[in-house]
């Protein structure tokens, strides 16, 4: 739906009845967790509640919708740069024009803008919290610092993430609440599609039908711990255990994965396949999902690979035991011990019961934790709650 058809409808006076929820980001590319959720709520959001506007300071380099959300406008500024004067007033106007009731703000950037913005016209500020590493970050520490004395809330994506916040901030001022995301279940997921899905992306990779295949999809930063799981991949064959590994994802250390798969000759068994669009599509073609990240802020993969029935290792650190409950949704190892998950993958490969046990499981919590439905609605209680302890005047 086009910018001009979009502000004829905001600008209808029966909407003023409803809540006008404004999603702020420095840009908007179609890889990430903002992306997700972004489109999740602009997808599935109830318009007879909220409508949505999902903003970019930047740009919406391939973000997209469905053609159904009609009540969802998508907008970018251009506004780069250091001009923050600049910046507050185009996004002061704009939300003025809009008759917005609430900001959503994702970054430290954009939360601090947000916050001031709140600040100046009355109107709420949530901040969203996404993941851990940031936080290390002293310039993040600070900007969030100061934002924190505005905004009215954050919202954090696990109780990994919400300690991380507390722990980094210099200012406790904002309450804290954890919102998981939604995650979509895909046709497929379950059967009969599920095994046409798999036969086909196994022929397309030259995998053969009774290959044992390893995946893990995430970007390559140390953080995720990948070599652990190409370690792993060398005690299995030592020991005659054949098996197959399936990176997906892209990221600034892959060339030195790549240099280390080459180092232990495993370029036969290992396969980089980059960036992929639609990456859950792949998770029918594997029999094992690993996460051996041990800073994840959620883990959004890892929830598809749930939603997908798979048998999950998982290190035992960050939102992954959020996720996982051991011996019943998956394992939990030991984060960056090869050894600890060398066993686990041999358990699940050697007892198949076991395995399907623990896939079923996954996929039903999943099923009932990370709807999409659940997410929007939460999504949507909240803005009336915030918005309710305020007296927004349309302005």
């Amino acid at each position: 739906m086009g910018d001009a058809s979009c502000i004829i409808y905001f600008a209808g006076k029966g909407f003023k009845t409803l809540i006008v929820s404004m999603h702020l980001t420095a840009n908007l590319s179609y890889y990430g967790g903002v992306h997700r959720r972004l489109q999740m709520l602009g997808e599935y959001n109830d318009p007879a509640k909220c409508r949505m506007i999902i903003a970019s300071l930047t740009e919406k380099k391939d973000f997209k919708i469905s053609d159904n959300s009609a009540n969802t406008l998508v907008h970018a500024f251009k506004i780069g740069g250091k001009n923050w004067g600049n910046k507050i007033k185009m996004l002061k106007d704009f939300i003025r024009n809009y008759n917005v009731d609430i900001i959503h703000a994702y970054g430290t950037q954009c939360q601090f803008l947000s916050a001031i913005i709140g600040k100046m016209i009355g109107i709420p500020v949530v901040a969203w919290e996404i993941g851990i590493p940031k936080y290390s970050k002293l310039k993040s520490r600070l900007g969030d610092s100061l934002a924190e004395l505005f905004i009215d809330e954050r919202v954090c994506n696990s109780h990994a993430t919400l300690r991380a916040t507390l722990l980094s901030s210099m200012i406790k001022r904002a309450k804290r609440h954890v919102l998981y995301p939604g995650v979509q279940d895909r046709a497929y997921f379950s059967e009969p599609l599920r095994s046409k899905v798999r036969k086909k992306i196994r022929r397309e990779l030259s995998i053969k039908p009774d290959d044992k295949l390893l995946m893990t999809i995430g970007g390559f930063v140390p953080w995720r711990d990948q070599i652990t799981t190409i370690n792993a991949l060398t005690e299995l064959q030592r020991e005659n255990i054949s098996v197959k590994l399936l990176f997906i994802g892209n990221g600034p250390q892959r060339s030195f994965l790549e240099n280390f798969v080459e180092k232990k000759k495993l370029q036969s068994d290992v396969l980089f396949l980059g960036y992929v669009r639609d990456a859950p599509k792949m998770l029918p073609a594997a029999d094992i999902y690993i996460n051996t990240a041990y800073k994840e802020g959620f883990g959004f993969a890892t929830a598809e690979a749930m939603f997908a029935a798979l048998p999950i290792v998982a290190a035992d650190a960050g939102a992954n035991p959020e996720l996982i409950e051991d011996r019943s949704t998956g394992l939990l190892v030991a984060p960056r011990c090869v050894s600890s998950l060398k066993n686990a993958i041999t358990h699940l490969l050697c007892d198949y019961q076991f395995a399907a046990q623990l896939a079923q499981g996954a996929r039903s919590v999943a099923l009932g934790r990370f709807s999409v439905d659940r997410f929007v609605q939460e999504h949507i209680q909240m803005c009336y709650r915030l918005v309710g302890k305020k007296d927004v005047a349309h302005l």
